[in-house]
């Protein structure tokens, strides 16, 4: 699904607010994870059995083992152990020796086995030390009724809460690292744990409660103490849905933000380099353009470093490399506002390009501005059924084009003031960023822009995840913002979309006046947070096969491993359009950085 046509439901129910997830009770403390883990890490540096002394007790345990390989640098899953006491016991003392061993058993193999293959058995025994171990130690199981599959996914917090079922005096259960790592849902784990119970493969497709009913299956859910080691040798740290959680503080100034920036446009870069323009990907692939032209062209010309100049030259001939593939793959209006957007942010720059390279510029964005003025000028009944996204986008591109024809600048500011007049502000979201861009870009500066974005604004505030809303389990959620209106509503990427829109309302007087700035500012950043929670950092070591390739992607989610370019694009433009936002606020009219549009227009805004 491309980024312009992501759903949001429209209308006064677009956003509904979520509940935090509850701690479950008899969860292992933080001191008994720590003692498990060094009991643990003596058995693997040693190779032996667990001798336990005074164990701590949990109801069940799981112990993966990592080890970079020597020869292809790629971090391997080597041993895993899983033990559980039985379903309604709690705190058997065998049972981090039993996941423990079984985990070393199968590293010790896998250890003779590859050094077997290199002829180099000892120098592989010696890697022991740098096994990365990730332990997770189970809380007592809680028993749950579903009906349904759906009513699984509703009963379980993703990447909080695994899945146990059993039948007799047998249990299997997954746990939510295990989920995470392998990238299956909670209704995928129990189509591979039922059969395993019952012996019928059929079963898998059948539901919870008539498996309860026919099978005699209990259904059960559990948390866990996740403690892991993320880099060989490091000092282990406990996480929450696999990761370390965010702290406001971390993302509180102008440095600490673009901090996050450079990561992101270094792996957009290497995805687009790795990734040839295709019929699936072309929406990725000019969002993932866009972005990373802005990022390299924030500022202007004036006080560009030597890097950023290279680094524009750079980005400039990959998007003219790619632009004609793209808009022959698809050519939708979405493509061709982005593909434009990144040809008008190098306006103005001094950039050393053949005329070959001049000639294609100016030939893609033609090429861009005629199918925008198509899309623009269709009927209103065909309008109509555009979406309110990629609508408010072609607005939005038209309207940043300085030599725009008068009609079609009149067209654009005409179909913006429709979308509106006739879209609720809860419903606006679907419009951003892009809408609340276009009203606010500095052509339009000669009216107000809609009242509707402040009211759109007040009810994003209403639907932003606080410390309270989210609680201590659940606070890797704070600062996202809930869009949907699903059975389980939960934070996720689409959280930039509007983030991004509110950074520029935060810098513009007419919407933000100045007794309302830090309340907005202060808001905005807590989202970044949240943002900052999805972006893969060196702490992914913990499961990551190859790190390198990771490194400053953001994730759809938090219970999602893998970046994307889509979430990372739009991450990159909302950080971006932040410490645009701040620079306007804190400098003199001469010092700010130049609006993309200072071409002002006659006809009146919005």
């Amino acid at each position: 699904m491309s980024f312009a046509q992501a759903p949001l439901t429209p209308g006064g129910n677009a956003m509904q607010p979520t509940s935090a997830t509850k701690p479950a009770e008899g969860l292992p403390s933080a001191a008994d994870a720590m003692k498990a883990y060094e009991l643990v890490r003596r058995a693997v540096d040693e190779s032996k059995e667990l001798a336990i002394t005074d164990s701590p007790r949990f109801w069940g345990a799981c112990v993966e083992l990592r080890l970079t390989n020597p020869v292809t640098g790629v971090v391997e899953l080597i041993g895993r152990g899983q033990t559980f006491s039985q379903p309604d016991g709690f705190g058997s003392e065998h049972v981090l020796r039993e996941a423990s061993d079984e985990a070393i058993r199968t590293m010790n193999s896998t250890i003779e086995r590859a050094g077997a293959e290199v002829g180099g058995v000892e120098a592989w025994r010696s890697l022991r030390p740098a096994v990365q171990i990730s332990l997770e130690l189970f809380s007592p199981l809680t028993p749950i009724t579903p009906s349904t599959a759906a009513d699984l996914v509703t009963n379980l917090s993703p990447a909080v809460d695994g899945l146990a079922i059993s039948r007799d005096t047998r249990v299997e259960a997954w746990s939510p690292a295990r989920l995470l790592v392998s990238g299956r849902t909670v209704q995928e784990a129990m189509e591979i744990i039922v059969p395993a119970l019952t012996g019928q493969a059929a079963d898998a497709l059948a539901e919870p409660g008539a498996l309860r009913k026919t099978k005699g299956l209990s259904f059960m859910k559990f948390q866990v103490v996740h403690l892991a080691q993320t880099a060989p040798k490091g000092t282990p740290i406990f996480l929450n849905r696999g990761s370390r959680t965010i702290e406001r503080t971390e993302i509180d100034s102008p440095s600490e933000i673009a901090d996050r920036t450079t990561p992101a446009a270094r792996w957009l870069t290497r995805w687009l380099n790795t990734n040839k323009p295709s019929a699936q990907n072309a929406a990725s692939q000019s969002l993932a353009l866009f972005a990373l032209s802005s990022h390299v062209c924030r500022g202007g010309a004036k006080n560009a470093s030597d890097e950023q100049r290279a680094a524009q030259s750079e980005v400039r001939k990959l998007l003219l490399n790619r632009a004609d593939a793209i808009l022959k793959l698809d050519p939708s209006p979405t493509n061709a506002a982005l593909i434009l957007g990144a040809i008008q942010n190098f306006r103005g720059l001094q950039i050393e390009n053949s005329p070959e390279h001049e000639a294609k510029h100016k030939a893609i964005e033609t090429a861009c501005l005629s199918a925008l003025s198509q899309a623009i000028s269709i009927s209103d009944e065909q309008w109509a059924n555009v979406g309110k996204g990629p609508a408010a986008l072609t607005c939005w591109a038209l309207l940043r084009e300085i030599d725009l024809d008068p009609t079609l600048n009149g067209k654009a500011r005409e179909r913006l003031k429709g979308i509106f007049a006739s879209t609720e502000p809860s419903g606006l979201v679907a419009a951003m960023p892009w809408g609340a861009w276009a009203a606010t870009n500095s052509s339009l500066r000669d009216g107000p822009p809609p009242a509707k974005l402040r009211e759109m604004r007040s009810i994003i505030a209403d639907h932003q995840l606080s410390p309270l809303d989210a609680g201590a389990t659940d606070a890797d959620l704070v600062g996202g913002i809930v869009f949907t209106t699903a059975r389980t509503p939960l934070p996720s990427w689409h959280s930039a979309r509007a983030l991004a829109a509110l950074a520029n309302m935060a810098a513009d007087e007419r919407l933000t006046p100045a007794d309302e700035r830090a309340r907005e500012l202060s808001r905005l950043v807590l989202g970044l947070r949240f943002l900052a929670q999805l972006q893969v950092s060196r702490e992914a070591g913990w499961y990551a096969p190859n790190l390198g390739n990771d490194l400053g992607g953001f994730r759809a989610s938090p219970w999602q491993l893998q970046p994307g370019p889509e979430p990372t694009a739009m991450a990159l433009l909302t950080f971006n359009e932040t410490l645009d936002a701040i620079d306007r606020l804190t400098k003199s009219p001469a010092e700010a950085p130049a609006q993309p549009s200072p071409k002002p227009a006659t006809t009146p805004a919005p």
